[in-house]
């Protein structure tokens, strides 16, 4: 099979976009592995982001829940798409949002309830299943399903990284409480990278959510466990520079 060689300059979308002109300055961020992205700066205009989606299908999970959620909650309006072809990443144009990413020292009581509320509203939008919003044909009534293929994802990319002790009484634990989900809180939407790194805030408000590419149809309790260890450990933070610092 002949490779084809994926165009990772600049230029394609410049063209494509009618900013030739425009300054581009690369955001380095945790997920620069599988999206590229960019702050565009022009005189006299407002800044825009540009987001390089490197595998196809968080291009069209990314698009998707922009849309969606554009009247319903803070997220970055989409300004123009590019979509993937043949030597080419999808992109996604959209506004930039005035602020900075939240951090967990940051968090306090207001912006707490803040985004507990945000969340709890991205889950009351329910889904006809579970699984994968870009492929409706594909969605199972049976959470066990979508999200048995996801712990086999990870657990194969743990393999050879993880003792084997570990790793088979992971396999264990997981075969004698899978049945667990079938009382869980679903089929609803839920981002799945909920933290403060996917939360912009300006003057102390949460101005907007990003970062949708992991977004699916599941249960309200995958965001929330992650959301919970995410406070805990910024606890842990407050409470060790409150006693050591």
């Amino acid at each position: 099979m002949t490779n084809h060689k994926v165009d990772h300059s600049l230029s394609s979308y410049q063209q494509r976009l009618h900013l030739q002109n425009a300054v581009f300055s690369l955001i380095d961020h945790e997920d620069a592995s599988v999206a590229i992205v960019y702050k565009i700066t022009q005189s006299g205009c407002e800044d825009f982001i540009l987001k390089i989606c490197t595998r196809a299908n968080d291009y069209l999970r990314e698009v998707y829940f922009l849309k969606y959620f554009a009247s319903l909650l803070p997220v970055p309006r989409v300004l123009q798409i590019i979509e993937p072809e043949k030597g080419l990443h999808g992109a996604i144009l959209m506004e930039c949002i005035p602020g900075s990413l939240l951090r967990e020292t940051d968090l306090n009581d207001e912006i707490a309830y803040e985004s507990g509320s945000l969340l709890a509203r991205i889950h009351l939008n329910r889904t006809a299943g579970y699984g994968d919003l870009i492929q409706p044909s594909e969605l199972y009534s049976d959470p066990r399903v979508h999200f048995t293929m996801k712990f086999e994802e990870g657990f194969a990319e743990c393999n050879n990284h993880l003792p084997k002790i570990l790793l088979d009484h992971s396999r264990i634990y997981y075969d004698t409480h899978v049945h667990l989900l079938t009382s869980a809180d679903g089929p609803c939407i839920v981002h799945r990278d909920f933290r403060p790194g996917n939360l912009i805030v300006y003057d102390g408000k949460i101005q907007g959510i990003i970062d949708w590419a992991s977004g699916r149809a599941s249960f309200s309790e995958e965001d929330t466990s992650a959301t919970l260890v995410t406070a805990i450990n910024s606890m842990i933070q407050v409470k060790s520079t409150t006693h050591f610092g």
